[in-house]
């Protein structure tokens, strides 16, 4: 909860920080991709006993990982759908 009160402090400092630079719209849209993504990462750890009894979820979620691993390393745009089409021919 800490490190997302920090980062979701940090963001809000850059936007004010960069807001007469860019629109109101786009900090707007940054700023709240940026607070979806820790609302997220919290619900994920908070029902993580839940999410971790489902498979598909485990599944899911480790080719995601190694999809983003595989397009830093490579510097090419990754896809999700071909997390699930490894999956369905699995």
């Amino acid at each position: 909860m800490l490190l997302c009160i920090t980062v979701a402090t940090a963001s809000s400092l850059l936007s004010a920080r960069f807001a007469n630079r860019v629109s109101s719209r786009t900090v707007g849209l940054a700023a709240g991709a940026i607070l979806t993504l820790l609302g997220g990462a919290m619900l994920m750890l908070y029902f993580w006993p839940e999410i971790s009894s489902f498979p598909l979820a485990v599944q899911t979620l480790t080719c995601l990982h190694e999809r983003v691993s595989q397009t830093h390393q490579s510097g090419s745009p990754g896809d999700a759908r071909f997390c699930l089409l490894l999956q369905a021919r699995q």
